[in-house]
C-alpha cells in the first residue's frame, strides 16, 4: 500500500469515529431534556410550606401581629386575640352589628338600656358589671384580656398606662359617638364594608322617619329638657356634638325652639324663669339617671312650678318622657333605630 493511500484511510477512520461520538452525546442530551419536562425536580419543603400558606383563606394566611396608631402612640395588636375586652357598651354594639362581637364588655346596669343588654348577651358577649366614671384595675386584671379597646375620650394618659400593664390597649382616637367611632372600629378590624352597610341602613331609616315627622309636625318646635340632681338643662342643636343632637335636630329634622337655637353646649344649664321664653310645642322630658345622684327633688319642683304648668306643651299634654338609657346611652345602629320608631309613634299620635 502506498504511503498516500494509508494516510487517506487513516483520516477517513478518524472522521468516522468523531461523528459517532457526537451523535451519542446528542442522544444523551435529548433524553435528559425529555426527563426534565416530564418530571420537574421536587420543591424544597420550605417552598411547599409557603405554597400551602398561599392557598389558605386570607384571614388565616395573613394573621400576624400588627401595629395600630391610637391616641397615645403605636399599639401592637395580637395576631388572633381570644379575649377582647371593650370598655364601652356602645362600642360593643357597634362591633357586634358589624359581625365582630368582642368577648367581654364593661357596663353599668343602672344606665344601660334594656335592649342592649339582651342584644349583647345574644351575641355571646360576657357582660362585666363596672362602676360608672371609675376604674377597677384589679377587676380588669382578673378578666385576663389579651386586647383592650377603649374610647380615647374616656381614658386619660395615666389610666391608659395602667391598662397597658394588663394587656395591649387601643385608646381609640374618638369619642363614643356612632358616626365618628364606628368607621374607626371598622378599620381596626377590617370591617369597613360592614360598617358602611349598617350606617347606610340606619340613615335610610331616619330619612324615612324625618319625612313622616315633617308631615305630622310641620314647623312645630321640640325642646329636650333634662332634670338633674341640682339643675335643669336643655339639649343644644350643634350637629358637631353628635349623639342625640344629631339624631333629633338634624337626622329626624325636629325644629329647635328659636330662643335656644344655636346653643353650642351639649346640654346648657338654665333657670325655670327662662321656660316661658322657650315655650315649645312639644317637650321630651328626661329625668337623668347617674350612679350616686337622684334628681327627684328637682323633678318635683318642676312639676309644681307655675312656669312649667303655663307652657303650651304642658297644657296641650305634649310632654313625652324619655330615659337617659335610650336618649343618650342607647346610641347605636340598633338602639337609635328602636328609639326612632318609638318617638315617631308618640309624636304622631299626639293631637
Amino acid at each position: 500500500m502506498s504511503r498516500y493511500l494509508a494516510l487517506l484511510l487513516g483520516t477517513f477512520f478518524l472522521v468516522f469515529m468523531l461523528a459517532a461520538c457526537s451523535n451519542a452525546n446528542e442522544t444523551t442530551g435529548s433524553a435528559a431534556s425529555a426527563d426534565t419536562v416530564q418530571a420537574a425536580p421536587q420543591a424544597p419543603e420550605s417552598d411547599k410550606a409557603e405554597s400551602a400558606d398561599a392557598e389558605k383563606p386570607a384571614e388565616t394566611a395573613d394573621a400576624a401581629p400588627r401595629v395600630y396608631q391610637d391616641l397615645y402612640g403605636e399599639v401592637t395588636i395580637p395576631a388572633d386575640p381570644q379575649r377582647v375586652l371593650v370598655t364601652s357598651s356602645r362600642y360593643a354594639e357597634y362591633l357586634a352589628s358589624m359581625g365582630e362581637a368582642p368577648d367581654m364588655v364593661l357596663y353599668t346596669s343602672s344606665v344601660e338600656p334594656d335592649y342592649r343588654t339582651q342584644y349583647l348577651k345574644e351575641q355571646g358577649i360576657e357582660m362585666i358589671e363596672y362602676p360608672q366614671y371609675e376604674h377597677n384595675f384589679e377587676l380588669l386584671l382578673s378578666l385576663a384580656p389579651d386586647l383592650i379597646i377603649a374610647p380615647g375620650i374616656s381614658v386619660d394618659e395615666g389610666t391608659h398606662e395602667q391598662m397597658t400593664k394588663i394587656a395591649p390597649t387601643v385608646a381609640l382616637d374618638s369619642t363614643v359617638e356612632m358616626e365618628e367611632s364606628m368607621p374607626k372600629l371598622a378599620q381596626l378590624f377590617g370591617k369597613q364594608s360592614e360598617s358602611e352597610a349598617e350606617l347606610a341602613a340606619y340613615h335610610a331609616k331616619t330619612a324615612e322617619a324625618s319625612r313622616t315627622l315633617d308631615a305630622a309636625l310641620g314647623d312645630k318646635t321640640v325642646l329636650v329638657l333634662r332634670v338633674e340632681a341640682k339643675q335643669y338643662r336643655y339639649l343644644g342643636d350643634d350637629e358637631q356634638r353628635g349623639g342625640a343632637i344629631k339624631l333629633l335636630y338634624h337626622e329626624l329634622g325636629l325644629n329647635v325652639p328659636e330662643a335656644i337655637a344655636g346653643a353650642e353646649d351639649w346640654f346648657t344649664p338654665f333657670s325655670l324663669e327662662f321656660l316661658p321664653e322657650i315655650d315649645p310645642d312639644y317637650i321630651l322630658l328626661e329625668k337623668r339617671v347617674v350612679d350616686g345622684e337622684d334628681g327627684t327633688e328637682f323633678y318635683d319642683q318642676l312639676m309644681k312650678s307655675s312656669l312649667w304648668k303655663g307652657l303650651r306643651a304642658v297644657k296641650e299634654d305634649h310632654v313625652i318622657p324619655v330615659t337617659t338609657q335610650d336618649l343618650v346611652q342607647g346610641e347605636g345602629p340598633i338602639g337609635y333605630a328602636h328609639f326612632t320608631d318609638n318617638l315617631v309613634k308618640q309624636l304622631t299620635s299626639l293631637k
